[in-house]
């Protein structure tokens, strides 16, 4: 009676412990449940890990496309911190998938209108909801890319259980033998268990740094079942749902029995009695150890099919972020728009502002003709370059822009702006800059789809004369028929050497008050303001270094030479 009472508590705490745990599962999926549904709307509050930003580029480096944003016009352009302004991935292949997404910008409009509608599906709470909750449970890969994990792999070569299932046989030999052959039984039992105890410690600590990619691999196989079932919900994702399908079917075996090598408990000493029976049966018999070879045997052969996987879920994760990032805009006030595209050369921007500047000037631009920007420092040039530049990469990425009308053909992107010597490689300033404008001519004939290049302060590296001579060249190469080129510059010399092939804007500044003030508004026309020599007067230079000043500034736009005489 005694044992049966006992018995009977057993049962009972065990199943309160399992309901428990249960509750406090569902208790922590509904309070993440609530925060992306409170979220949605709402300026992203990620933070990013160092591990996880260190590798957001793993799946761009091994996809790259021709049409790719290099490197100088994504730093030019500050997309790191546009990125992070718009993500709300919740997995590492999400975020993945948004930075190859922003870099990788798509020349036909049907690419892009598959894109957008798995956007537009995510306004749907419950979808986008189920979706996010998946996400989440992929979570990320750790201090690695699982690519470059599934390289790691790649290069452990073909596993062989060979010599595993050979020792695993002569133990079961030698249990047979015991019975008829009780000594030599024991013996050869000794040995093969002895063996497989060596053999199995120092196999195991070869495995262990792979088994973070197993397990990350196999929360991505579980969650794309879930979103699976989820998408064949949606008629516009059913393709989507039936290549996850085909694809994931080739891994019912990698799953299969994962219970030996992927167990919370495994090799860790626990108090758990099964546990336990289960580590001695992995030291005897390596199960762990084979069911690993096992697993990357199919990882290996099915890469292809893998990477599909990661593929759809990853753009799925940031289709979901786009969708966010869309409504916080409507939320905030911002306005944005659907793109237009056309086979002409042109670009067509209403209203259009840089997504990284609170409470934005807006400004507009309608031309076919390549553009020459003058203005003070801090007028606006650059900023007005970015903006141009990143509703490019939006509309032809993301398909909105942050403009109340955008009408453009698709282009290539290339700049030449925020540039800086080069300490590591020693080159100057100069030097990086005349191969950063070298590599965007080289653009102008390899392709049909016409280049957009913006240009900052061209060749700003050198003296005045050669600067000029220089600059007029290179910016009448950069506005061939295959080119529109925006560039900015100081030099006012330039808007009349330059006058057939560019239109003139410029940007201007008023003195109020002693008190510089910018409208950051764009102006047809070139700069005629100039203010320099007067803000060093409302900052306090002596009145006789601002009179000369001003008298030598006054006899060149007289003369067209500089006579400087010290008085």
């Amino acid at each position: 009676m005694e044992y049966s009472l006992m018995f009977v508590i057993i049962v009972i705490v065990l199943l309160l412990t399992i309901a428990l745990g249960r509750y406090h599962e569902k208790k922590q999926w509904m309070y993440l449940e609530k925060k992306c549904k409170e979220q949605y709307g709402r300026e992203t509050d990620k933070k990013y890990k160092y591990e996880n930003w260190n590798h957001i580029d793993a799946y761009f480096i091994r996809h790259r496309t021709d049409s790719a944003i290099d490197d100088i016009t994504w730093n030019d352009l500050d997309m790191d911190k546009v990125l992070q302004k718009m993500d709300y991935t919740k997995s590492g292949i999400g975020e993945q998938a948004l930075y190859h997404m922003l870099r990788s910008p798509l020349m036909n409009k049907e690419e892009l209108m598959k894109r957008e509608q798995r956007i537009a599906m995510m306004t749907d709470e419950k979808l986008r909801l189920s979706l996010q909750l998946q996400f989440i449970r992929i979570g990320h890969s750790g201090k690695y890319s699982i690519w470059d994990y599934l390289e790691l792999l790649e290069g452990l070569g073909k596993p062989s259980n060979a010599l595993s299932i050979t020792a695993d046989l002569w133990i079961m030999l030698a249990i047979v033998l015991t019975v008829f052959y009780p000594m030599a039984g024991i013996t050869a039992l000794i040995g093969g268990v002895l063996f497989n105890f060596v053999r199995y410690f120092k196999k195991k600590g070869d495995i262990e740094p792979y088994l973070i990619s197993f397990s990350y691999l196999m929360r991505i196989l579980t969650s794309a079942k879930n979103v699976e079932r989820i998408l064949k919900e949606q008629s516009v994702l059913i393709d989507d749902a039936e290549e996850l399908y085909e694809n994931r079917q080739v891994f019912q075996r990698f799953l299969n029995h994962s219970y030996w090598i992927m167990s919370p408990g495994r090799m860790q000493g626990s108090s758990d009695p099964l546990e336990l029976l289960a580590d001695y049966l992995r030291m005897i018999f390596h199960l762990d150890l084979m069911k690993f070879n096992h697993m990357l045997g199919i990882v290996c052969s099915k890469e292809k099919q893998l990477g599909r996987i990661m593929e759809i879920m990853g753009e799925l994760d940031a289709s979901v972020s786009v969708a966010c990032y869309r409504e916080f805009l409507t939320q905030n006030g911002d306005v944005w728009s659907y793109p237009e595209f056309g086979a002409k050369k042109q670009i067509i921007l209403e209203e259009g502002y840089h997504p990284l500047i609170d409470k934005p000037v807006v400004n507009s631009i309608e031309t076919e003709q390549n553009i020459l920007l003058t203005g003070s420092n801090a007028s606006g040039k650059s900023t007005f370059l970015k903006m141009v530049a990143i509703n490019v990469l939006f509309a032809q990425t993301i398909h909105m822009t942050l403009a109340r009308r955008y009408l453009a053909c698709f282009f290539r992107v290339y700049s030449s702006m925020a540039l800086r010597d080069d300490i590591v490689s020693g080159e100057s300033y100069y030097l990086t800059e005349i191969k950063a404008l070298k590599r965007i001519l080289d653009q102008i004939d390899t392709h049909t789809v016409p280049v957009l290049c913006l240009v900052d302060e061209v060749l700003r590296g050198t003296n005045t004369v050669e600067r000029i001579a220089a600059s007029t060249e290179i910016l009448t190469h950069l506005s061939g028929k295959n080119m529109l080129c925006f560039a900015a510059t100081h030099d006012i010399e330039l808007t009349r050497l330059l006058n057939q092939d560019y239109t003139n804007h410029h940007f201007r500044e008023e003195i109020e008050q002693n008190e510089i003030v910018f409208s950051y508004k764009l102006y047809k026309g070139e700069a005629k303001s100039r203010n320099a020599i007067r803000l060093l007067e409302m900052i306090g230079f002596a009145p006789e270094i601002i009179q000369k000043a001003q008298s030598n500034a006054e006899q060149f736009l007289r003369t067209g030479r500089w006579d400087y005489v010290k008085e």
